[in-house]
């Protein structure tokens, strides 16, 4: 085994082995793919950083070689410390876990690490670039990889631990936690400008806003606990994750199996099983008002995910009566890293009011009035387009803004017998009941 000075020699050699001599750990890792990149008029990142992709898979391959000492033994730790100098964690750990996605028709790897590579790639990109470097080698540079990670996930981070993705999403929180009334079209021109800067750029930025961070840093004091804070993941149900029946009055909600007979939504629960699945870090709860007053509501909301979505178990389910604020009923309170999918716009407003993120499920029959002004994306999305514009949101990439479906067929219907369109989206239900239904 190479001793330090040899593992110094080990990293001359493999520099010396890389095509290039540039330094693009500055350069944002664009982690979806194409088809979100042209939806996000984010092309022109997309390209960039699926080129530096492919040189980083063509440096992985160099590095390794320059690390074989003989009888195939390796020596990982100092081709690690080359990849991430030229390309940085982040990018070095997305391409391998490309690598493994891609292989996963092969069954070369454990299983465990099929595991870890859904959860880094964070992309319906399950493609290889290029890393020809044989399974069992790879594993082992993996391994050093995690074992990295693992440390810093472990410590306080300072902004040059941060990701851009990051950075960026702390800073538009701050910036409407100053001023909750900023127009939303200058904070998406904000958030769009920051995209397209270096993460050096980036950096800058996020020390004006936080400029104690650097101070922490010069002191070697703990940074921000970025890294660690949890993702959570709150779903609405009626409207969102069933199908919402249109009715005359209250009367049917408060008949045995109403609840229990609603239709799944059938693409927005495969799309949160897709989370559930590939992201282990975000914590997925049902969120969903019931008629308290009912003897059947809540026992046929609970049977009904038994059937439809079983993965969120009894503890991840939170119920809240009728009318009330869905926020307050947060444990902990709502936080930054909370985010909500809804068809209601008064529960997304006062969601992002208390310090989360809001996404509105667009349905058949809601967004009448086009108040909400924040994420949303359509209930006909394939499973995976719904999912991966949930990463968007979560992952601070970008925002999501989709068009209005098409309305129900007897939508007009409704609208002749006197309903307000605000009751056709679901949340009074009928013309006497101020009952906010969910």
């Amino acid at each position: 085994m190479p001793d330090n000075t040899d593992e110094m020699l080990f990293c001359r050699e493999i520099r010396a082995a890389m095509e290039s001599e540039l330094n693009f750990t500055g350069i944002a890792v664009y982690q979806y793919g194409m088809k979100l990149a042209e939806f996000n008029g984010d092309m022109e990142l997309y390209d960039e950083s699926d080129r530096l992709n492919s040189l980083c898979a063509g440096d992985v391959d160099e590095a390794l070689r320059a690390c074989e000492y003989g009888g195939g033994t390796y020596e990982f730790k100092p081709a690690l410390d080359a990849l991430i100098e030229q390309y940085g964690l982040e990018r070095v750990s997305f391409v391998l876990a490309c690598e493994v996605n891609y292989d996963s028709i092969f069954g070369r790897y454990p299983d465990e690490l099929y595991k870890w590579a859904r959860e880094m790639s964070n992309s319906e990109h399950y493609g290889s670039y290029g890393i020809r470097t044989r399974p069992n080698v790879l594993v082992g540079l993996i391994a050093e990889l995690q074992a990295r990670t693992g440390e810093l996930s472990k410590q306080h981070r300072y902004a040059e631990e941060l990701t851009k993705a990051e950075m960026i999403k702390l800073i538009m929180a701050d910036i409407v936690r100053r001023d909750p009334e900023y127009p939303t079209r200058g904070l998406e021109e904000i958030e769009k400008n920051m995209r397209r800067k270096s993460i050096e750029d980036v950096r800058n930025d996020y020390y004006f806003y936080f400029p104690n961070e650097k101070t922490k840093m010069l002191n070697n004091e703990p940074g921000l606990e970025t890294e660690t804070q949890h993702k959570r993941l709150y779903v609405d149900m009626d409207g969102t994750l069933a199908v919402f029946n249109i009715v005359d009055d209250m009367t049917p909600l408060y008949q045995e199996g109403y609840f229990a007979g609603l239709h799944p939504q059938e693409n927005a629960i495969d799309a949160i099983k897709i989370i559930m699945r590939e992201r282990s870090d975000i914590e997925v709860y049902s969120l969903s008002a019931y008629l308290h007053d009912s003897p059947h509501a809540l026992a046929e909301k609970n049977g009904w995910l038994d059937a439809f979505l079983p993965e969120i178990e009894a503890d991840n389910r939170v119920f809240v009566p009728c009318g009330s604020d869905k926020a307050a009923y947060i444990e902990s309170g709502v936080k930054q890293n909370d985010f909500l999918l809804d068809d209601f716009t008064q529960n997304l407003n006062a969601w992002e009011q208390g310090g989360g993120t809001g996404l509105k499920l667009l349905n058949d029959i809601n967004n009448t009035r086009g108040t909400w002004q924040g994420n949303k994306t359509r209930f006909d999305n394939t499973p995976r387009e719904i999912a991966d514009k949930l990463k968007v949101v979560i992952d601070g990439i970008g925002t999501v803004k989709d068009k209005n479906p098409k309305r129900r067929d007897n939508f007009h219907l409704y609208e002749q017998n006197g309903y307000s369109k605000k009751n056709l989206g679901g949340r009074e239900m009928a013309k006497q009941s101020n009952k906010k239904k969910n």
